[in-house]
């Protein structure tokens, strides 16, 4: 093909015949492709794959229009490798061009490449989504928030986090009534990587404002998302509700089980609880007082003495004398005990 001789020379590109010539050759050629190679992989790779990178670098609108728009057709056909390769970064050089409609196509041609591209182009894709969120096309702003609520799946959780709420909330601020009525329903579309704290706490306070929007597309369909997120958000409170009531249930059980514990002094073994410290010392001060009181047997003198006997000898006891009163103590209190 003269194709990779006139389009890989910039000087022979300089030239209008041949980018006339190339013009006229690409949708011929991928029509070719189409019909005749698309059940043969290796031979789409073989002669269409080398040229696809080559013509998105001529510096023709047209071209790289004609390109773009064939561009389902080439993730078809080609592998993830060869897609990251040799499509999407040589495309990328679109999202920044001056004119308005390629940056545009660029866009829409770019959705079909995404279940295909590796982590590495997806953060590159994100940080040019930003960027086109801020462009003076009104509708291109409004393809972006579109382009963002169908791309969510694909991204990662950090990617996700740092993007579609901050272009969410951005969105719905556009003078554009379009724009914000995409931002809504993209909205609606990815609620399921919001939590409900995230919702009540983010989400909502960003929505509200447009149920009274000077639009009423935009009134109409901020209602609808309201309704739809009330509906996790009262599921979420009633869930807290019931733990809240669980937690109270555990905590009364666990109160009745001391003090039915306190009232039966018998364990589940069935002995008896050790007294506690009161009772020890209550125990100790009766027994000082009953021991410190004489008994009538040990004070009365014994009418008939026992003999007793020491080496043989015989002896009597002597009369035991009456002694002194003991002094009698008084009970101790958990007071007195110092």
């Amino acid at each position: 093909l003269s194709i990779n001789g006139v389009a890989g020379s910039e000087s022979a590109m300089a030239q209008d015949v041949n980018r006339r010539e190339i013009l006229a050759i690409v949708p011929l050629l991928f029509q070719i492709a189409e019909s005749f190679l698309t059940k043969k992989p290796e031979l789409f790779q073989r002669h269409i794959t080398p040229l696809v990178p080559i013509l998105f670098g001529v510096k023709d609108r047209g071209v790289r229009g004609a390109v773009l728009q064939k561009i389902s057709l080439l993730e078809s056909q080609l592998d993830n490798a060869s897609v990251n390769t040799h499509v999407f970064e040589p495309m990328c050089s679109g999202f920044s061009d001056s004119s308005a409609a390629l940056r545009e196509l660029t866009l829409k041609s770019t959705i079909v490449l995404v279940p295909k591209l590796h982590h590495a182009n997806l953060e590159k894709l994100v940080r040019y989504l930003v960027r086109l969120q801020s462009d003076q096309e009104a509708s291109i702003r409004t393809n972006t928030v579109i382009f963002i609520g169908k791309v969510a799946p694909n991204l990662s959780e950090i990617s996700r986090q740092k993007l579609i709420l901050p272009a969410f909330t951005r969105s719905m601020k556009d003078p554009f009534t379009p724009c914000r009525l995409s931002a809504l329903r993209a909205v609606i579309a990815c609620k399921e990587y919001f939590t409900q704290k995230e919702i009540s706490e983010k989400v909502l306070p960003c929505i509200v404002p447009h149920l009274l929007d000077h639009a009423s597309d935009v009134r109409n369909e901020a209602f609808k998302v309201v309704d739809a997120l009330l509906i996790g958000l009262r599921e979420e409170s009633q869930r807290i509700g019931k733990d809240e009531a669980e937690r109270i249930t555990a905590a009364s059980c666990g109160i009745n089980q001391t003090g039915n514990a306190a009232n039966n002094p018998l364990g589940s073994s069935g002995i008896a609880a050790a007294p506690a410290s009161g009772s020890y010392l209550s125990g100790i001060s009766s027994w000082m007082t009953s021991a410190s009181q004489p008994t009538e047997d040990m004070t009365a003198p014994s009418s008939n003495p026992l003999p007793t006997s020491y080496n043989g000898m015989s002896t009597k006891a002597p009369a035991a004398k009456p002694g002194p009163a003991a002094p009698k103590f008084s009970s101790l209190t958990l007071s007195d005990a110092h």
